[in-house]
């Protein structure tokens, strides 16, 4: 029975986490996720001020379907691109 937080606090002391691997840093770069500048760019260039299917973004772009999302996710962070419902994408105006 939970009466007060101290109950919940107590209970969470007494378990045991050896299993558990400490997180690892949340900003941490590593080559292998990071895009290239060109492709971030040439995903850039593909878009258009209307709305367009990712698919057809990255075949436009020469890139892959996780590429295109990955560089859009950045893109939209910097304020270059909105992604949309549906799997669509636009350059951002």
């Amino acid at each position: 029975l939970v009466r007060h937080a101290d109950d919940v606090l107590e209970v969470l002391e007494s378990l045991s986490f050896s299993g558990v691997s400490a997180p690892r840093e949340l900003f941490e770069g590593s080559p292998e996720h990071d895009l290239p500048t060109d492709l971030i760019e040439r995903i850039q260039q593909a878009l258009s001020p209307h709305p367009m299917p990712l698919d057809e973004i990255a075949r436009a772009a020469g890139a892959t379907p996780a590429q295109c999302a990955a560089a859009l996710m950045e893109l939209e962070i910097a304020g270059e691109a909105i992604t949309l419902p549906g799997g669509l994408a636009s350059r951002a105006v």
